[in-house]
């Protein structure tokens, strides 16, 4: 879109890096939402080290932002939580925050129209799990009483970056699309896509290698995540073309029928990258799309620096 990028840091709390983490339309409103992660970024003089957060700032803060095109977004004032002495900022408490969000319009409480996940430890550490919690607006939420609903141990990374979906129309399951493997762990040390499912968010099978690296694809070729959603009876994936020579990263549409057997025919980008000096000319982290007002939308958060 010509009038890219649609969001970019403006505010003090909003650092040097702002990223898409979900956008949900919301009935009574009438609008859409946008939670968004902003932070500072930082190089150490003389090193390969990033550094996370300004001086004397946190890590980072989570922000919402509305619209009713799509296109055109506007910051409220949520007056929720104090940056540098105010609350006249759209900052979100970290209460209301969730690594993994999803409206779950197959719910029939309202209570829990809306699902979280928090991922407790990391990819590199036994014992890896899932807490589930539930709530009426994506902001207020409990804990399901039973957690962790997802235990990844013993298989260290076998989980690995993550989508939830939510819920599947087709199979009539819950999903998970997640890297199906520990990095350099996975089948010829290369990235793979793995699917799970569940019939209530809380009982889930082990995940099914579902996308691989084929003979037409680049040796440095690995796939890090498949946002996915259903559309017209198919599954349209955009899977998340890794090239780990350059370190740069797009995404490729892929479909299926059945969500398991992905058709890969269309092998460019289906967001190309920036050009030199663009805001999204070395990674492309796309969101899945949404459908809204008879348009199909695509979020995703542009990098122009590598790691």
């Amino acid at each position: 879109m010509e009038t890219n990028p649609i969001i970019r840091p403006e505010r003090p709390w909003e650092g040097n890096d702002v990223r898409v983490s979900h956008v949900i339309y919301d009935e009574k409103s009438h609008r859409l939402k946008m939670w968004y992660g902003a932070t500072v970024f930082r190089a150490r003089r003389g090193t390969k080290e990033i550094l996370v957060g300004g001086e004397g700032e946190s890590e980072g803060v989570t922000c919402l932002a509305t619209s009713s095109d799509g296109i055109v977004w506007e910051r409220p004032n949520l007056g929720l939580v104090e940056y540098r002495g105010s609350k006249a900022n759209n900052i979100l408490p970290k209460t209301s925050l969730m690594e993994y969000l999803f409206k779950d319009d197959h719910e029939t409480d309202p209570r829990r129209r809306f699902k979280g996940l928090k991922r407790i430890g990391t990819t590199e550490t036994p014992g890896m799990t899932f807490d589930l919690y539930f709530s009426p607006d994506g902001f207020e939420w409990t804990p399901y009483e039973k957690n962790p609903v997802i235990n990844t141990a013993p298989r260290i990374g076998r989980w690995g970056p993550t989508e939830f979906p939510g819920w599947d129309p087709i199979r009539k399951v819950y999903a998970a699309h997640m890297e199906n493997c520990l990095h350099r762990r996975c089948p010829l040390g290369r990235r793979m896509i793995g699917r799970a499912e569940s019939p209530d968010m809380i009982h889930w099978s082990e995940p099914e290698t579902i996308v691989v690296p084929d003979e037409r694809d680049t040796p440095d070729t690995e796939f890090y995540n498949m946002p996915t959603m259903t559309y017209e009876g198919l599954y349209v994936g955009l899977l998340w073309n890794f090239r780990t020579t350059n370190t740069t990263m797009h995404p490729q549409a892929v479909f299926s029928r059945d969500g398991i057997h992905y058709n890969r025919e269309f092998r460019e980008p289906f967001v190309v990258r920036g050009g030199k000096g663009e805001f999204d000319s070395a990674v492309v982290y796309v969101d899945a799309p949404i459908v809204h007002q008879g348009r199909i939308l695509t979020y995703y958060t542009g990098v122009n620096w590598r790691s």
